[in-house]
């Protein structure tokens, strides 16, 4: 490395990065593997018991990989092939995961769709500012007598509320901390 100019060292540096970026990738994969074969009813729970010391993380990092693997994998699978490609690092795969976690199939599609391609050339806080976009227009639900919010003025009883289009990022983070909260008190 010593003989190499400002450029070289730069370029072997982005090289470096899209290797680790495909052990990520291929580590994730395995961990699926492994938690795909610990699905049997009293086993999964204890997955992260057994990974925690084989990678040396607690017992909540470890689930919470276990959990991000098995999500890129059967879930994300073509979040996950970016990164083993080496196209985006694993802040990104775990950013998009998260901004999607709490979301159904087509609209975990429709994000994907749109902040996919663009990830690759984006940092990971302009990664998460597009996910934090509402990704569809708001759909107004028709309103009943039964779910109307009590009027107040006529402006706020013309406006039907908001039900789609939500802040995906906020609503992930929300989900994520309950679930590492979980996690934490589930110890033995």
């Amino acid at each position: 490395m010593g003989r190499l100019d400002a450029d070289d060292a730069l370029e072997t540096a982005a090289a470096w990065e899209r290797l680790v970026a495909h052990a990520q990738a291929q580590q994730f994969r395995a961990l699926a593997r492994f938690a795909s074969l610990r699905q049997a009813p009293d086993l999964d729970e204890f997955a992260a018991d057994e990974v925690a010391p084989v990678l040396h993380l607690s017992r909540g990092t470890a689930g919470a990989r276990l959990d991000l693997a098995t999500r890129l994998s059967t879930q994300l699978p073509d979040t996950l092939a970016e990164l083993q490609a080496g196209t985006i690092d694993l802040p990104k795969a775990r950013a998009i995961s998260e901004a999607t976690e709490v979301l159904d199939k087509p609209a975990t599609a429709a994000v994907r769709s749109r902040v996919l391609p663009a990830a690759t050339t984006q940092t990971v806080g302009e990664l998460r500012a597009a996910l934090s976009r509402p990704f569809w227009p708001p759909t107004p639900m028709p309103l009943t007598a039964a779910t109307a919010p009590p009027a107040t003025t006529a402006e706020s009883s013309s406006t039907p509320p908001r039900r789609h289009g939500c802040d995906v990022g906020a609503a992930a983070r929300r989900r994520r901390h309950r679930r590492l909260r979980q996690a934490g008190r589930s110890r033995p």
